[in-house]
């Protein structure tokens, strides 16, 4: 890390959502190895996420993947919706290679073992020091996520119009009243995507 960023972060405020107190104490421990000097504020539901976000303003978030009353990747996307520019860590134990990858197309910035949690003030510096990197990488999986529902919106399109070639009487079928439930629900999600996408 450049001597800017280290002076930036010396004093690290980060929000831990982690419902094992346990936990979230070897966290922290950790990042104090890691020679930061550590403000943290430790929450286990979603209101409490939520309030952390706003009155906390932490310069880092790091999520246990699951939690009883909130999903990591729900917190995941409320934190992408409500601190664009703040990144994000998914601290877990066991995880296939498939959801660690869905973590980061989702927008995370990185994830740790708790098995391997010596890897993660590392990890945060990396993060900081290439801040560009990881909003880019956020930037273009919701670029992809956008394409490809508007991809399917054109072919839900399609069908519409070929069906209304072919039949321009009678009732729609049902087939045909789901493309259009979900082209509803596709432009929603396009406009929310479009939304996040601009703020960051």
């Amino acid at each position: 890390m450049s001597k800017n960023s280290m002076e930036k972060y010396k004093i690290l405020r980060v929000l831990i959502l982690e419902d094992i107190p346990t936990d979230a104490e070897l966290i922290i421990r950790e990042l104090e190895a890691g020679n930061f000097i550590v403000e943290a504020k430790i929450v286990d539901d979603e209101l409490g996420f939520k309030k952390g976000i706003s009155d906390f303003r932490p310069q880092i978030i790091l999520s246990d993947y699951s939690l009883p009353t909130i999903t990591g990747l729900e917190a995941l996307a409320i934190a992408i919706h409500e601190c664009p520019e703040i990144p994000f860590v998914f601290i877990t134990g066991t995880i296939g290679e498939e959801i660690a990858a869905e973590t980061i197309l989702n927008g995370a910035a990185g994830l740790v073992l708790k098995s391997k949690l010596h890897n993660l003030p590392q990890t945060i510096k990396n993060i900081f020091e290439d801040e560009e990197s990881w909003m880019h990488s956020r930037f273009k999986n919701a670029s992809d996520r956008i394409n490809r529902r508007i991809e399917k919106n054109q072919q839900a399109l399609n069908r519409l119009d070929e069906f209304i070639g072919h039949r321009r009487t009678g009732q729609l079928s049902n087939e045909i009243l789901d493309d259009i439930r979900n082209m509803v629900e596709n432009l929603r999600h396009i406009s929310a995507e479009i939304s996040n996408t601009t703020k960051e």
